[in-house]
């Protein structure tokens, strides 16, 4: 016999072709499938409700009512106690059952069959199946297994941040900070941590200060200087070699310790008394003229003419005898009551004139009456200054160790030149030694050692405690941001539980789509089969087989 394939989109069209499907078969099965319904919902079938539950999970369809009539018939039949297989106990005389459930349900497998309309609806329940249902399934599925498992992935990268990012914050807070308790005072603990820590770091940069090879290049660096300030014949000029890196050198000789037990109150108290300081020595520096006023009392209280001293004017040159002589005949002009005799008895008595009393000399230098310089030096009157924790003399000791570093920098690349040229620039009889004798690595050990010392009072660290020490809007925000990064610690922990829980859901979800798309196929392989078997049947038992896409979605 001639097989017979059959596409799944083309079933109905294959029927109705060839006389098997009526032409109005939709308006027909629109109205036994409105029959099933009422005959579920309507009291007089009393078809029982497993049976309906049962056909209601497989769909209403044909095959649900073949379903629940073959299993209504076998409780019958077994209730009252005959075979299974023999629906005869069943049927009256007329062939037909007698039960109101079998008969509805029987009635409703006629109706179905009528037309072949159980034909048209399986062939759209394949090809729902095949083209929406099952491929619905399917990605639903795959995309709930995906994002499973790409919350897997978030969530273990998630707690593995959280702890990483814990651990460095705590790790931060306990040695950098000496924060054992965050629910604690964090801005009092930070600030205990660097009051002990402090001293050992500037102790790190007075040591660096007082390494031999440093000292070296403190004696290079002066006998350079001094040597370019001196001519072949000797000295042209005043030179003091303390003008020469002073801040170091009081390092050197222990004269700068680190004030690091300074309280912000003391250091305010410090800043004003060096302020009030700086404010007298100026006032002393600018009151330069003496005015030598000189005002006699007459002995009485009562309000009596004070008599002006005269003799103390200091002349100028060629005016000290005309002053004299004006000066007597001032003092014998003057009436009984002490007061200055003008000539003019009816002009009434002068108040008393003061003395400037200002000596002026020719060779008097008016450099004397500018203000010096401020001192590039500390200062031993200045308690705030005579430490590396005061910003001063920090900057004060990082400007000369810069001098230094560039000078011993421009040595280094003088000497990697030539040795001939160096030779050729100290041939003079009275070039120190010390200026001969060094090689490019030498000096490269001096620039070294005070590299090293750079370093050291560079030190982020160094800067990190001193900037606690002086502002306290600058422990604020080292504490708010440790409680930033502990807030970010349990905003990770809880992403991590919440993908945690989506995953499980997802779980779910792509289980219940798995079973249902099982259930789905099981249900399709079924119908496919049953659909082949009617066909068959209704050509002389002829082999058919529905092809296409269903048979995809079913393997």
């Amino acid at each position: 016999m001639e097989h017979i394939d059959i596409q799944t989109d083309k079933i109905i069209s294959w029927l109705h072709g060839r006389g098997q499907l009526i032409g109005e078969w939709i308006a027909a099965l629109e109205r036994v499938q409105a029959q099933l319904r009422h005959s579920l919902d309507h009291e007089p079938y009393a078809i029982p409700t497993d049976i309906k539950r049962g056909m209601e999970e497989r769909g209403l369809n044909y095959w649900s009512v073949q379903w629940g009539l073959d299993t209504l018939a076998s409780n019958l039949l077994a209730s009252r106690g005959h075979p299974s297989g023999d629906h005869g106990p069943l049927k009256n005389f007329l062939g037909r059952y007698s039960d109101p459930p079998l008969k509805a349900l029987s009635a409703l497998r006629t109706a179905y069959r009528k037309g072949n309309l159980h034909l048209a609806e399986s062939a759209q329940m394949l090809t729902q199946a095949a083209n929406y249902d099952i491929p619905a399934l399917k990605k639903q599925v795959a995309s709930c297994t995906k994002q499973s498992e790409d919350l897997v992935r978030k969530s273990a990268d998630e707690a593995r941040s959280a702890r990483q990012l814990k651990s460095k914050v705590e790790t931060e807070m306990k040695d950098q900070w000496g924060i054992n308790h965050p629910a604690a005072d964090m801005a009092t603990q930070i600030k205990e941590k660097t009051e002990k820590e402090l001293p050992t770091k500037i102790y790190a940069v007075i040591r660096a200060c007082q390494e031999p090879k440093f000292g070296d290049a403190m004696s290079y660096y002066r006998a350079f200087v001094r040597y370019c300030m001196e001519d072949g014949e000797g000295p042209t000029g005043s030179y003091d070699e303390k003008e020469l890196l002073p801040t170091i050198q009081a390092i050197r000789d222990g004269e700068l310790m680190p004030d690091v037990g300074q309280t912000e109150t003391d250091k305010e108290a410090s800043i004003a008394s060096e302020t009030q300081t700086a404010t007298g020595s100026n006032n002393s520096e600018n009151s330069g003229i003496d005015w030598d006023i000189s005002v006699e009392s007459s002995g009485e209280s009562g309000g009596a003419t004070q008599e002006i001293d005269w003799s103390s004017l200091i002349t100028s040159e060629g005016g000290g005898e005309a002053a004299a002589e004006a000066v007597t005949e001032s003092k014998s002009g003057e009436d009984a009551s002490g007061g200055i005799n003008w000539g003019d008895e009816d002009a009434p008595a002068a108040a008393p004139s003061i003395n400037w009393d200002i000596e002026t000399s020719e060779s008097g230098n008016a450099a004397d009456s500018e203000p010096s310089p401020p001192s590039t030096s500390p200062s031993a009157d200045s308690s705030s200054t005579l430490s590396l924790s005061s910003d001063s003399t920090r900057h004060l000791f990082l400007s000369e160790l810069l001098e230094l570093d560039a000078f011993l920098s421009e040595r280094v690349l003088d000497l990697s030149h030539t040795d001939d040229l160096t030779a050729a620039t100290f041939q003079a009889t009275n070039v120190p030694h010390i200026l001969t004798l060094q090689s490019q690595q030498t000096v490269q050990g001096y620039l070294d050692a005070v590299r090293a010392c750079l370093q050291e009072i560079r030190s982020p660290r160094l800067t990190q405690l001193l900037m606690v020490r002086a502002s306290k809007r600058y422990v604020e925000r080292i504490v708010h941001g440790l409680k930033q990064q502990l807030s970010s610690v349990a905003r990770l922990e809880k992403a991590a539980i919440d993908h945690e829980s989506r995953r499980v859901e997802l779980q779910r979800t792509a289980s219940r789509s798995s079973h249902e798309l099982s259930t789905l196929i099981e249900k399709s392989r079924d119908v496919k089969q049953h659909v082949e078997k009617e066909i068959s049947q209704l050509f002389q038992n002829r082999p058919v087989s529905v092809v296409g896409e269903i048979n995809t979605m079913l393997q």
